[in-house]
Parts: structure tokens; C-alpha cells; sequence
């Protein structure tokens, strides 16, 4: 118990998820202290939840029993009533497989669920008022992927305004995006402190003199101020790669268009290897979304967001003639990209020839893209206000800018403390027409 420490500190949760231990739910919150540490919330209190009305739960309860999850499913009083002002009962379960398998079962029997699509993240902090911010009391432990663990503490809401830092990445990769010529990023730390740099791999034709060749190519590269790592294999930059940014540890990551091309190519180049894609707050690997039904493409890493800079610049308040790089940087700094003037195709030729001739030209061109997503962010103020909407709304910074999460979680707080639960999507629906919100 010696390494336990009793406190009481201010944070801004960076991510907050569900996952199974030991066959339970566990709840985390990660994210940075304003002491400047990371740090993990770990809740094994709470359940996966839903309501009933009363009036069902004895329907229920045999359905429990004919389906199998009486022994890890539960019915329980509650305090909350529906909006017509029925009593409701509470029905908590293991995990959240064994509730889906129930409420799957009782929308079969056209029984009304409330707040069944709801996730226990998103309940535990709507039910505490916790906007992003929050009053962590408890006992701390040092932790293997953050810094601080606090075991079950209590949580309340907080006034702090966060400062997080930051990683941009860009990738260039030959003209088929199966292979990964370098990738770049720009960092700034939570304190203000900046760290670049580049990854490469040696071109074949270099292959002979790997050793001497790379050592002059990022002694040139230093001299120009910046940090540059020679592979002499895409397996190698890529598990470096992974390396990198555990160690920069950023709370936020970003890049033009860095979702759907940046984060698809590298997920899918780990998994050729079968390199884990492990590069956040946790054991568990990150997970890759492809774009499906209307939803774009998504990066899940534990303990870090995700953030498309070029998703950020559509939803903000100014208007760009095109949301290309070259465009929005033009036009905000003054300065664009290198050679995007040229057609798709020369551009694709000329990286690879770049690649092949003039590696340290790519890597600079790499950098520069970096550089340029991370000076956009900061002179328009684009990447302080999705934190100020977090803040402001409760929603997570991945869904600061959407506006059906925004009115849930704003709307759904308020009826909580008037004793009120909302309905499950799809139940009592009113007749719509075809934009329902």
C-alpha cells in the first residue's frame, strides 16, 4: 500500500470506454491531469443499464429466465420515471453482450426499453454532470500506461480549462499505398514544448551502403534542425513508428485528412506484418473503422483522440473555396504545399521519384505537411474550440462537432435531473417525415 496516495486532483478525460475484465464491465476514464500527468479512472462499481417501465417488469424477469440471463442480469428499483410519468425499474447485467441479448429479446415482444442505446460512459458522466472536466478523490497508484491509476475514486465535475497536447502526422507511401515510404509528425507537449521529426525507410538502391548512407542523411537532416530516423525496412519504421508515438504520449492526434488515408494505410500495412496496433493509454490495440452506411471512416486508439483536421476545418465557421491542404493553408498562412499544384498523378510520380533520388526532399515535403495542419489548427483556433464545445456540451472532442450527440447528451443531462429517462431510439417514434431531426 505504500504506493497509494490519497488526493484529490482536476483532469480533462481525453477518452472515456467500456471493456471486459475478468468477464465484468470496467469502466475507464483517461486522460490529463493539470499537473500535466495522464492519468486513468477505473470503475468496476458500474453496470450496463437500462429501464422499464414497472408495469413490464414482471415480463421481463421471465423472459430472463427462458433466455438464460437470470444468473447475470438484474431488475432493480429506481428512482426515474418516463416521460408520461410511470415509475420505471432499473435492469443492470454483467456485460453488455448479455443486455443487448436481453433488450434484442424484449423489443421482440414489443416491451418498451429506455436508454438501451445509451453507453455506460456516456450514462456514468451525463448522470454526475462531468462536462469534460472533472474532480477526481480517491487514492492513486502509478500505473503501466499512464502515469496515475485511481482505483473506484469518486468523481464530480470540474471547472478546469485543459491545455493537451498535440501530434500531427503525415505519411507518404509509394503510388499504391502499399508501402509506407516515411511518416512524420509535429509535437507540442501539454507544457508547450515542441519535438519533429520524420521516419523513413531506405530505398532499395540503398541497400548496399545502408548504414553509411543513412547516418549522413540524418546527420543532414539535424542540421537542419529537425530529427530524422533511417529503416532499412517498412517493418521497422512502422514498429518504430508505434514506439514514437507511445513515447510523445499525445492526448490528441491529428492530420489532413489523416482518418480515411493517413490511419488506413498504416492500420493496414501493421496488420500485413501482424505488428499490434497498440499505440495508446492501454494494453488493448486500437481499431480501424471503414466507412459504412453514411458514417466515415473512424480511429479508435485507447486514452487518445483521433482528430480529422480536415473534418474540423468543413464543420467550423469559416468557408474555404476547397478543403484541400493547399488551398485551406494557402489561404489561412500564406504559404501551401510543394508540388499539390500538379495533377494526381504527377503528384504520385514525383514522390516516388523523390523516394528514389532525393529522399531527404520527401522527407522535408512530409514535415512540411505536418507543420502546416498543426499551424492551421492553432491560427484559426479551430482545435480550441472543438475543446470548448467539449467542455461546453459534455460530448467527447471526436464528436464535439456533431449535432445529434450534442442535443442527446444536453437534452438527456437535463431530463436525468428531473427524474426522467428518454426512450430507446425506435420506441414510441412519432410519424416523420424524411429528415426527422
Amino acid at each position: 500500500m505504500g504506493d497509494r496516495v490519497a488526493d484529490e486532483v482536476e483532469g480533462f478525460i481525453v477518452h472515456a470506454f467500456t471493456r471486459i475484465h475478468h468477464g465484468s464491465t470496467q469502466l475507464c476514464l483517461i486522460g490529463r491531469l493539470a499537473s500535466g500527468h495522464s492519468f486513468a479512472v477505473v470503475d468496476n462499481r458500474e453496470r450496463p443499464h437500462f429501464y422499464l417501465r414497472e408495469g413490464d417488469a414482471a415480463a421481463a424477469a421471465e423472459l430472463m429466465g427462458s433466455t438464460g440471463l437470470r444468473e447475470t442480469t438484474e431488475i432493480m428499483p429506481s428512482a426515474m420515471r418516463t416521460m408520461d410519468g410511470e415509475p420505471c425499474r432499473t435492469v443492470a447485467a454483467r456485460s453488455q453482450r448479455e443486455l443487448s441479448k436481453l433488450v434484442a429479446s424484449l423489443e421482440g415482444r414489443f416491451i418498451r426499453t429506455y436508454e438501451a442505446d445509451i453507453k455506460l460512459a456516456d450514462s456514468f458522466l451525463m448522470d454526475r454532470s462531468v462536462r469534460g472536466s472533472i474532480r477526481i478523490s480517491g487514492e492513486s497508484r502509478p500505473g503501466k500506461y499512464v502515469d496515475l491509476v485511481y482505483l473506484d475514486p469518486e468523481v464530480s465535475p470540474s471547472s478546469w480549462n485543459p491545455v493537451l497536447s498535440v501530434a500531427s502526422i503525415d505519411i507518404e507511401t509509394n503510388p499504391f499505398g502499399e508501402e509506407v515510404f516515411c511518416v512524420a509528425f509535429q509535437s507540442r507537449s501539454h507544457s508547450g514544448a515542441t519535438n519533429e521529426g520524420v521516419l523513413l525507410t531506405a530505398p532499395p538502391t540503398e541497400s548496399d551502403r545502408h548504414d553509411a548512407w543513412s547516418t549522413d542523411l540524418e546527420r543532414r537532416a539535424g542540421e537542419e534542425g529537425w530529427a530524422l530516423r533511417v529503416f532499412p525496412s517498412e517493418e521497422e519504421l512502422l514498429r518504430a513508428w508505434c514506439g514514437v508515438m507511445v513515447e510523445l504520449d499525445p492526448d490528441i492526434v491529428t492530420g489532413w485528412n489523416v482518418t480515411s488515408f493517413d490511419f488506413a494505410r498504416l492500420v493496414s500495412r501493421l496488420e500485413h506484418y501482424r505488428i499490434p496496433f497498440r499505440i495508446g493509454r492501454s494494453g488493448e490495440s486500437g481499431s480501424f473503422f471503414e466507412a459504412a452506411a453514411g458514417k466515415p471512416s473512424a480511429v479508435v486508439v485507447p486514452g487518445r483522440q483521433v482528430l480529422d483536421a480536415l473534418r474540423i476545418a468543413r464543420s467550423g465557421p469559416k468557408r474555404f473555396s476547397d478543403h484541400s491542404l493547399e488551398t485551406v493553408a494557402t489561404e489561412v498562412l500564406g504559404r501551401g504545399k510543394k508540388i499539390e499544384s500538379q495533377s494526381t498523378r504527377e503528384k504520385l510520380e514525383r514522390i516516388q521519384e523523390m523516394y528514389s533520388t532525393d529522399p531527404l526532399a520527401l522527407c522535408r515535403y512530409c514535415l512540411e505537411d505536418a507543420r502546416l495542419v498543426s499551424e492551421i489548427l492553432e491560427k484559426t483556433g479551430l482545435l480550441d474550440l472543438t475543446l470548448k464545445r467539449s467542455l461546453l456540451i459534455g460530448v467527447p472532442l471526436s464528436r464535439a462537432w456533431t449535432s445529434i450527440a450534442a442535443f442527446d447528451f444536453v437534452y438527456i443531462e437535463a431530463m436525468h435531473r428531473r427524474g426522467i429517462v428518454a426512450p430507446t431510439v425506435g420506441v414510441d417514434a412519432l410519424p416523420m417525415v424524411s429528415a426527422p431531426g
